[in-house]
């Protein structure tokens, strides 16, 4: 016995014309079902215009709630291309992917410029004076210093290498900076630090954040990656290293 024979007892005449109608959307004894109920109810051709009909206005209504739901997509995304071309006043996607590169380049040596300025004092402690040693808080304090260089000669070259070391350097510096922010706001009404100390501090770190992550957003972009033969799954063994590394580094 057809398992949908009883059920379809129960629909209407537009039910059962609309399961016939798309035989490829149910199951075969769904459709053969629909059609032994449709023959035995014998129809009128008024019935099954004004059956018909019901199913042409339920097929008017779905094709409005698709139509509106793409125009809602088109806006949205209307939106975002706009609101992308707001916070891209340099004209960065516009710019080729070679002279991305390059940028990147350019702004990643000057951070290890100032970098290196601000380590100064400790890199001559480090080299010059006995009474200094590397521990882990120590490499990462010089992690700039230590990745950049190799980081940002590789990633001229378009080497896979180099965009693995910057984006974990990157994704690195970012996730440390935000919790750093989120460690300075629970400091923030402590008796023993100024509250104003604070506040700049935090809005410094802030502007790092968003510094480093815009960079992330572009050696990220599919275009940069593509150069650097760089797929999905690189980007996220990459992450994952990140994230193991902090997690030791919580541990050390």
């Amino acid at each position: 016995m057809n398992p949908f024979a009883e059920k379809y007892k129960t629909l209407s005449n537009a039910a059962l014309l609309a399961i016939v109608a798309k035989p490829s959307d149910y199951q075969e004894s769904a459709v053969e079902a629909a059609q032994n109920e449709l023959d035995q109810r014998k129809l009128t051709e008024a019935e099954l215009a004004e059956a018909n009909a019901k199913n042409e206005a339920v097929l008017h209504k779905e094709q409005e709630r698709a139509e509106a739901r793409q125009a809602t997509k088109n806006k949205v995304r209307a939106w975002g291309i706009n609101f992308a071309d707001t916070i891209d006043p340099f004209g960065i996607k516009k710019l080729s992917a070679e002279l991305l590169v390059k940028r990147i380049c350019i702004i990643m040596a000057l951070i290890l410029v100032y970098g290196i300025f601000t380590r100064l004092d400790l890199l001559k402690c480090l080299f010059l004076d006995e009474t200094c040693y590397w521990s882990v808080s120590m490499v990462v304090t010089m992690l700039p210093v230590i990745i950049l260089p190799p980081a940002i000669v590789l990633f001229w070259l378009r080497k896979k290498a180099g965009w693995i070391l910057l984006t974990s350097f990157l994704i690195y510096i970012v996730i440390a900076t935000v919790h750093l922010i989120y460690k300075d706001v629970k400091i923030i009404g402590s008796s023993f630090v100024s509250e104003h100390l604070m506040q700049n501090l935090i809005l410094s770190c802030i502007g790092n954040a968003v510094l480093y992550g815009l960079i992330l957003l572009m050696i990220c972009a599919k275009r940069i990656r593509g150069m650097c033969t760089v797929n999905g799954n690189t980007w996220t063994i990459v992450s994952l290293l990140v994230f193991a590394f902090l997690g030791l580094q919580q541990i050390f």
